[in-house]
């Protein structure tokens, strides 16, 4: 009876593979062509922060670095925690040690 029934469940899954289309190609995104602060202006620039480095960590001074890195969208980096490596431009990462003190500050 299973040989039977495997080739009717089957059936299903040819028929959306004969129905499935390639993606439409288009030009590839080019960001030299495109000024960043005209696009929306997410732009994450962790410099001005690197001060707060060495400070403690709170909710009060992830509000000032998010300020001050024009981020919109911040992550923070617990010690010992495995971190995504997928990059955001508008995102401010804060890592921290096993006493809340900030080790680094980076965009991404």
């Amino acid at each position: 009876m299973f040989k039977v029934l495997l080739p009717i469940a089957c059936i299903p899954l040819l028929a959306c593979s004969a129905n499935s289309k390639e993606p439409p190609k288009s030009s590839p995104i080019t960001v030299d062509k495109v000024n960043i602060l005209e696009a929306g202006g997410f732009v994450c620039n962790a410099k001005p922060a690197k001060t707060y480095i060495g400070q403690k960590a709170d909710v009060e001074l992830a509000k000032t670095i998010l300020s001050v890195t024009g981020a919109t969208v911040l992550r923070w980096a617990p010690p010992r925690a495995p971190i995504s490596r997928d990059y955001r431009v508008n995102r401010v990462t804060i890592a921290y040690d096993s006493n809340y003190v900030i080790t680094s500050i980076n965009c991404g």
